[in-house]
């Protein structure tokens, strides 16, 4: 698996910034044309610049597996439009703004924020295909935001609770580590994008923070 730290639209933030998938990866339209090749070669899957509710905040504004995707309220009509023209699968979820925050999914499952509704999640179990766990980490609502996870592992908040680690186990069908990313960020979900093939983290990352994030995909 390939490791390596790194930006988009110059910003160490990369989890905020894109999702990627094992066939695809969504990427904001002014990422800079270096970051580009880099994630193409890298993650070895095809790159799709758009925007979603007029904003680079692709990783705040979607989450999905493979070319499905659920996305924001605030996602507007023509983007989702471009996304189906392209063959990407796209479903609105109502009542819900930075759904990446609040979600993170691989293909084995996935984990769901409390704030979601019943009615929410069971529409995104339909539409992605998957079991989702109701639950908090680090007693935290913000799920989407402390882990980061592929189908092979899971990196998440230092703060996770023993209790919230093993429901993370469960969920993810993998096993997990609990770590920092940027030179002491605990909200990893910001931090980083990952699929089996790579491993991609800010470029604050300190060399035993990426060590740490590293051994759990190795």
């Amino acid at each position: 698996m390939r490791v390596d730290k790194g930006t988009i639209c110059s910003s160490p933030f990369v989890g905020v910034f894109a999702v990627v998938t094992e066939q695809v990866a969504l990427v904001p339209v002014n990422m800079l044309a270096k970051e580009e090749r880099k994630l193409k070669n890298f993650f070895d899957v095809e790159i799709i610049k758009t925007k979603l509710a007029e904003s680079s905040l692709i990783g705040v504004m979607c989450a999905g597996i493979k070319q499905s995707f659920v996305v924001s309220e605030l996602v507007l009509d023509n983007e989702i439009e471009k996304l189906r023209e392209i063959g990407i699968k796209v479903k609105r979820i109502a009542g819900v703004t930075a759904i990446g925050n609040l979600l993170k999914v691989t293909e084995k499952g996935g984990i769901a924020s409390r704030v979601l509704s019943e009615k929410q999640v069971d529409s995104i179990e339909k539409f992605l295909n998957i079991k989702l766990r109701i639950t908090q980490v680090a007693r935290l609502d913000v799920v989407g935001s402390a882990v980061v996870a592929n189908n092979n592992g899971f990196l998440v908040h230092p703060d996770v609770t023993k209790e919230e680690f093993e429901l993370l186990k469960k969920a993810f069908k993998a096993e997990g580590v609990a770590v920092t990313l940027n030179y002491g960020d605990k909200f990893i979900g910001n931090d980083a994008i990952t699929n089996t093939k790579a491993l991609l983290v800010g470029d604050k990352t300190t060399a035993f923070e990426l060590m740490r994030a590293q051994d759990v995909f190795l």
